[in-house]
């Protein structure tokens, strides 16, 4: 014998003596406090066809030994104890039989009895009514062949009411708790259902309970044949439970059909609808099983069906939403892609090897820039026109992103090519502002400023388009703003004629242009970076070199900002004469 055979084995063993136990000393104390009629007297008949159903054959094998010893312990004779065994055995086997048949006709896999369901409890009513008739036909017609009593006897229908209210009084408790014991261990909860159901089998119990105790009450004087007044009690005992079982019955079905099931099977399609990896349905699944539910015309729908309606609906939105945010994420994606290449190629046009001229003593410049999104409107550039010149220019398109960016590489170009022909500052902006002007449906425009620095003599000559004022630090340390008055800023108004203004800049000048992005920076107050803390920063300027000098304005207009995300695109630039 295997090891999984000796398990089974021992289990069967443990399971008929426990029943043989149970089943004698509960016998035992009802011959005790009931002895009403010789050999048939109130018995715990419950017992077997439970322990039957939820157990197996050999739980009704230990019932009917527990039967047989506890004959011969209350002294009957060994032909009543043995029938009283085969007649324990039968009447514990044929529910046990009946519901595995029943579920063998429905083509179903037989399970222990449980009554969550208005078809289970009915099915466990006839089954107990079908096994009290013929248990106790059975014992009737045996009796009767021995000479006892008749087939027809008050002997015999005691035994049928017995059988029969024991079945459903104490029957259903048991097989509830048993029941709570197996969901408990397998981690399970009842069902909406089972509640509902378990409701009205414990309100019978209850309503039975009580029609027992007031009939005792009622007829303990009333009746001095204790045969008789049993018979009485278990009359009203056996009609009451009838009567209030078939009405619950009827009604939980109306409440599965319409209710409960409906709702349950909704909370397990929203369930597989939200669930991880195998639980997950698909959509079609689910909508199919919503369509089961939804039943009769679209007026007269039940409130479970509006409910699986509504959850049909939802999930098609949810679908196309799902379908359509996909889309969405796929083209931001697609954008995303578009726009670092964007960035870099923005990147790419500005300047951004230094030192710049490594072969060029006479003066040093830096930049940087830093857009607001991917792409930004904010522009530098500074090239050598001649061994003797040299070209710087800031710029600020209005707004922000891609129109920007493509309105600011358009400015650039202009203002790059023009300046690169020899043309004087106040005449590379006249025409670069005509140009900008034609087919600028958007009223797009651009604050700019522009600088040709002679490198022998120290002498700028600017012009600016109505940009910030630049600041310029002396070498004695001082530093100031130095104002001119504004021209209009490019690309709005054409045929703008601009004027140019000249600067001395010596040996140890430097010169800071800036976009107002720097000064417009804010931090959670709502107060603004400004002029004057800008003069203060480069004003305190500790001894870096050259190209930190930007990285640390750049990092004392983050410290002011604290944390709140750049508003606009920055750019900065700076000339240092040697």
């Amino acid at each position: 014998m295997t090891l999984p055979e000796k398990i089974i084995l021992r289990k069967k063993i443990q399971t008929t003596l426990l029943s043989a136990i149970l089943f004698f000393v509960i016998t035992l104390l009802f011959r005790q406090f009931f002895n009403i009629l010789s050999v048939m007297g109130i018995r715990p008949s419950a017992l077997p066809p439970v322990l039957g159903l939820m157990f197996g054959p050999f739980a009704v094998l230990g019932c009917a030994i527990g039967n047989f010893i506890a004959d011969i312990v209350s002294g009957y004779s060994l032909l009543i104890s043995v029938l009283g065994f085969v007649a324990q055995f039968i009447y514990g086997l044929l529910p046990y039989l009946m519901w595995r048949t029943v579920d063998e006709l429905r083509n179903r896999p037989s399970h222990p009895v449980r009554l969550n369901k208005s078809k289970y409890v009915l099915r466990y009513i006839l089954i107990v009514i079908i096994n009290a008739i013929i248990t106790s036909a059975f014992l009737g017609s045996i009796k009767q062949s021995i000479s006892i009593s008749s087939l027809i006897s008050t002997a015999t229908l005691m035994l049928l009411l017995n059988n029969f209210v024991f079945c459903i009084v104490l029957g259903i408790p048991m097989l509830i708790i048993i029941n709570m014991k197996n969901l408990k261990a397998n981690r399970l909860s009842l069902s909406m259902n089972e509640r509902l159901v378990l409701v009205f089998l414990v309100s019978g119990i209850i309503s039975g309970v009580l029609i027992g105790v007031f009939a005792v009450v009622e007829l303990t004087y009333a009746i001095t044949d204790p045969v008789a007044m049993w018979m009485r009690i278990y009359m009203y005992i056996a009609v009451n439970l009838l009567g209030f079982y078939m009405i619950a019955v009827v009604f939980l079905w109306y409440c599965e059909k319409n209710i409960t099931v409906p709702v349950e099977a909704i909370t397990n399609i929203a369930k597989s609808f939200v669930g991880d990896g195998q639980e997950k349905k698909d959509s079609s699944s689910i909508i199919a099983e919503c369509e089961r539910l939804i039943t009769g015309k679209e007026n007269s729908l039940s409130e479970a069906g509006i409910l699986a309606q509504a959850f049909k609906k939802m999930t098609h939105d949810i679908d196309d939403y799902i379908r359509h945010l996909t889309a969405v994420m796929s083209e931001n994606e697609r954008i995303a892609t578009e726009l670092n290449v964007a960035s870099q190629i923005q990147a790419d046009m500005l300047p951004k090897i230094f030192p710049a001229f490594p072969g060029r003593d006479e003066f040093e410049v830096f930049a940087i820039m830093q857009p607001a999104k991917e792409v930004g409107g904010d522009f530098y550039d500074f090239f050598l026109i001649d061994d003797d010149h040299l070209c710087i220019a800031i710029g600020d398109v209005s707004g922000k992103g891609i129109s920007a960016a493509l309105f600011m590489v358009i400015a650039k170009t202009l203002i790059n090519n023009r300046a690169r022909s020899g043309e004087e500052p106040k005449v590379v902006f006249t025409n670069v502002n005509n140009q900008l002007c034609e087919g600028n449906e958007n009223a797009m425009f651009v604050t700019a400023w522009i600088g040709v620095f002679e490198i022998s003599s120290g002498k700028l000559t600017y012009v600016n388009a109505g940009h910030n004022p630049p600041l310029i630090k002396k070498a004695n340390g001082s530093c100031e703003y130095f104002q001119v008055q504004k021209s209009i800023v490019l690309a709005m108004i054409n045929g703008v004629q601009y004027r140019q203004a000249e600067i001395q800049l010596n040996c140890g000048d430097t010169l800071y242009l800036y976009t107002d992005g720097v000064t417009e920076a804010h931090n959670v107050a709502g107060e603004l970076y400004g002029q004057e803390r800008l003069i203060t920063a480069i004003d305190n300027i500790p001894d870096l070199v050259t190209k930190d000098i930007l990285d640390y304005i750049k990092s004392d207009v983050d410290n002011f900002a604290a944390g709140v995300p750049q508003f606009d695109d920055i750019a900065m630039l700076m000339l240092s004469v040697k």
